[in-house]
């Protein structure tokens, strides 16, 4: 198969680019014209594979992280990669590669050639296997199923890289997934306001990493019998999440089950805490499907605990428009499981749950019925912190479910979604040899956004265990619409917090300050925003806030004028 490339420019209706002020626009169209089709150095591209994948004989897609890159550099030699995640590869360089599938529903669009197809990305199970036998086959699952409830959109269904149970978010995983939606944005006619994740089991794992390290990227995200781990809700705020688990799914290692369905459980009512601090924000919803709703013995013997609870053969395709069996109030459902775990785990017997009927929990009507990405949301929530265990139960704290140390691996020369979070991003320190421009954020650390728009206002909460944990600037980016006038007077609002400040006068410290007006078309800002190859994700101003290494006094640099 020859990879499709249309004409850049043309893959994007008028009605994506319409948010685009002029200069943007005629910036972007420069951009695209000028797209490094041919320079793997700078962006990896898609290359036909001379092998029939698993997809019926059909052939697959590829990009490929160059072999240079920092973040594959950074990866292969560091000593738990090598001794893990390499020897469980027949090729090293399938560990910088992401093969995927594409199908178009309908196959040719039926409103003309400026047709924009909402983008769904599927993550298939799996797990450890030297050989991939077992993985290769549940790609070829999910190359099929699930797609059924689609009427109008593209199906990407991407091969974990490697054969370990974390595939879906390696080092270079996390770089290749956000290139494959840029390069569907700008070759394959792909609203990025409409880019959903579907993910089952490890697929599912990869959703809650993934979801939480570029929930910029996403309109909604679908996360079936995937384990949390040591995943904060926090950075959901704006990406709306279904998940699913049987009530019996445990999941094992070693022997040993692991607390899958209670993980799940618990990342769902930290879901509820959080909208109710946060109105109108972390949409979620959290389906547990009871033991025993589904006969199917053939996918799942003992019923529920990991497969069958998406019926028949799991595709979820025959759950659409049907009422479904779930757990009326999970929280209950939470006490009593602890209450009863040995005697779940050993002989489940019922716990008496109430159990209620929903109208639909298939996962593409769910996607679809959240809509489209806001870009510019009022509220950005941005938890930086990388190995997050403090919240761990010990026994929890292993190799197995430690999946932020993947995301240290990372290189803001690779990854966008590293140094921006919507319009939100980090100013990195200045490079020296015992401070390196790039580090990894502590737990614990985190910036807050809001946008005042009546009173042409920023709100900027920024947070860390000790004053070196904040060693970086604030960068916030803007558009046309977000404030009142971008050509008015700005007000920023900067609040910081310290969890343990060498003074303890100085636990929180606030500062207001007038930044002036702002350019409302800067080419400076423009240029450097068109890197994410998303226009939604264009802006066109900036305030950059900055600070001593160590100290607590913010201020904005001074502004230029191009």
């Amino acid at each position: 198969m020859t990879p499709t490339k249309t004409t850049p420019s043309a893959s994007l209706s008028s009605t994506v680019l319409a948010s685009l002020p002029p200069k943007a626009k005629t910036l972007w169209d420069a951009h695209i014209a000028n797209f490094p089709t041919n320079d793997t150095s700078r962006y990896p591209q898609p290359s036909a594979s001379s092998k029939a994948d698993v997809n019926d004989g059909k052939l697959y897609e590829e990009l490929r992280l160059p072999a240079d890159s920092e973040t594959f550099q950074a990866w292969k030699v560091d000593d738990w990669a090598s001794k893990n995640l390499f020897m469980s590869s027949h090729d090293r360089e399938d560990l910088r590669t992401l093969k995927y599938t594409v199908e178009k529903i309908p196959p040719k669009p039926v409103d003309g050639t400026n047709h924009v197809y909402p983008l769904y990305i599927a993550m298939h199970g799996g797990g450890e296997g030297k050989d991939g036998t077992e993985n290769d086959g549940a790609w070829q699952h999910m190359i099929k199923c699930y797609k059924g409830r689609i009427t109008d959109g593209i199906w990407v269904a991407i091969r974990g890289i490697g054969n370990t149970w974390d595939m879906h978010f390696t080092g270079p995983g996390h770089v290749l997934v956000e290139r494959l939606i840029e390069y569907m944005i700008i070759f394959h006619s792909v609203d990025p306001n409409r880019v959903y994740l579907v993910g089952f089991s490890a697929g599912g794992d990869g959703g809650f990493r993934i979801g939480n390290r570029l929930a910029q990227r996403f309109a909604a995200c679908e996360i079936g019998g995937g384990d949390p781990g040591d995943v904060r809700a926090d950075n959901f705020m704006n990406l709306p999440v279904c998940l699913q688990v049987g009530e019996q799914d445990e999941g094992w290692v070693q022997n040993r089950p692991l607390g899958r369905c209670k993980h799940v459980a618990q990342f769902g009512i930290k879901l509820d805490a959080l909208a109710n601090i946060h109105p109108g924000y972390y949409a979620h919803n959290l389906f547990i499907h009871p033991t025993g709703q589904y006969e199917d013995e053939r996918y799942d013997p003992g019923n529920r605990k990991h497969n069958s609870w998406e019926q028949g053969n799991f595709d979820n395709d025959q759950t659409a428009g049907k009422p479904t069996t779930i757990i009326q109030d999970y929280v209950i459902w939470l006490e009593q499981y602890e209450k009863n775990r040995q005697d779940a785990v050993d002989n489940w017997t019922s716990l008496g749950i109430t159990h209620a009927e929903v109208e639909n929990t298939n996962t593409i009507d769910w996607l679809n019925n959240k809509k489209s990405r806001n870009p510019t949301p009022t509220k950005v929530f941005w938890d930086l912190g990388v190995g997050n265990f403090n919240d761990q139960p010990k026994e929890e704290k292993d190799r197995y479910w430690q999946s932020s140390d993947n995301f240290r691996f990372v290189r803001p020369s690779d990854f966008h979604g590293l140094s921006r979070n919507y319009w939100l991003a980090i100013v990195p320190p200045p490079a020296t040899s015992a401070s390196p421009a790039y580090h990894v954020h502590k737990p614990g650390t985190s910036i807050m956004g809001q946008l005042d728009r009546a009173n042409n206002k920023v709100i900027i909460a920024v947070r860390g265990e000790t004053e070196e944990d904040l060693n970086f600037g604030v960068r916030v980016l803007l558009r046309p619409g977000m404030l009142r006038d971008l050509s008015q007077s700005i007000v920023v609002e900067i609040q910081t917090t310290i969890a343990r400040p060498r003074d303890p006068e100085k636990k929180v410290t606030s500062a207001v300050l007038d930044v002036g007006p702002r350019l409302v078309e800067s080419e400076r800002v423009i240029k450097d925003t068109l890197v994410r190859n998303d226009p939604n994700l264009v802006f066109t101003s900036d305030i950059i806030l900055v600070k001593e290494v160590g100290g607590a006094t913010w201020s904005a640099l001074k502004y230029t004028s191009t």
